[in-house]
């Protein structure tokens, strides 16, 4: 009964995401670049020219089924947690979006999807014409199957000087 259960679950779980979420689309937002290089350790900027020029920017990714989104309280805000900004928020990210990430890019860790993608860093989570960076990753399991993760993430209270993406972008 635990993976069928499991999987009914995260059914349920992608069906009131796509449907009834709180919030609005979202995009995963990743270097088109690897970080490595002795100018990195150095503490040089990076600066690519010629063919390596092709390799710059950034690729958003749409995040479908798009993730709940809820505001941090800043009475729920302790000792430990005061590195947030206000502009913090809760993403409840499905499993379902980890595992696509995981399967098309051949990734082998989940947390790796948000962070390092074989050294492609995930810059951080694209919102409201804000970017969001990603500060901490837990994930919830039912009957043994991943359901969702949950990213606290931080940004600041301006909008962002990049792209902008509207709902009709994208499939989401």
């Amino acid at each position: 009964m635990g993976i069928s259960f499991g999987s009914g679950i995260q059914f349920l779980f992608d069906a009131q995401q796509r449907y009834t979420r709180a919030g609005l689309p979202c995009w995963l937002r990743v270097k088109n670049f690897q970080d490595t290089g002795d100018f990195i350790e150095v503490g040089v900027p990076f600066s690519p020219t010629g063919a390596a020029a092709a390799e710059t920017g950034y690729t958003d990714i749409p995040i479908i089924p798009p993730p709940s989104v809820q505001d941090v309280s800043l009475n729920n805000i302790g000792l430990n947690a005061a590195a947030l900004r206000f502009g913090a928020r809760i993403f409840n990210v499905s499993a379902s979006f980890v595992n696509d990430q995981m399967e098309e890019y051949e990734i082998t860790d989940p947390y790796a999807v948000f962070r390092d993608r074989d050294g492609y860093a995930a810059v951080g989570l694209f919102y409201n014409n804000r970017l969001f960076q990603i500060e901490s990753i837990t994930h919830k399991e039912v009957a043994g199957v991943t359901i969702n993760y949950k990213l606290l993430c931080n940004a600041v209270e301006l909008i962002s000087d990049s792209t902008s993406h509207s709902p009709d972008d994208g499939d989401i």
